[in-house]
């Protein structure tokens, strides 16, 4: 899913030292911040992108768009597979700060949901598998 992104540059502790120019990054969410303290603006920034989003559990194969890319440039900055499907938002969905691989906090183990949303899937990074954990959203 696009979020837009800040990309920060530190010296890391590598066995290997780097080439010269060569870097380790941070990727952060570059979002325009308000006036307001850092836990009201966390709770903003669920009105500018769409990062708590469920899933319904019983979707279908063929309800996936699978798009092949061709190959252009390097593999990791233009992946070679996006995949498109509908989504719901959850807007009360959060995953229990700080942890990053827990369940989202969702009663009865289901996001309650608003609206339809059309989700674009984009495999970044340097892992040769990326998994992607989304709660189960409440269609009832």
């Amino acid at each position: 899913m696009p979020i837009p992104e800040k990309w920060q540059a530190y010296a890391g502790s590598p066995i290997t030292p780097l080439p010269e120019g060569w870097y380790w990054y941070n990727v952060y969410p570059d979002n325009k911040q308000s006036n307001l303290d850092v836990y009201d603006n966390m709770g903003m920034l669920k009105h500018l992108i769409t990062y708590n989003v469920a899933i319904d559990e019983n979707i279908s194969p063929d309800e996936i768009e699978i798009i092949e890319q061709d190959r252009n440039g390097y593999v990791w900055e233009n992946p070679l597979v996006k995949l498109r499907l509908t989504a719901y938002k959850a807007p009360y969905s959060y995953p229990p700060y700080p942890s990053k691989t827990f369940e989202p906090y969702c009663e009865n183990g289901k996001a309650y949901v608003t609206d339809k949303l059309d989700i674009e899937l984009v495999p970044y990074g340097c892992t040769s598998l990326r998994i992607s954990y989304f709660p189960r959203a409440d269609l009832l």
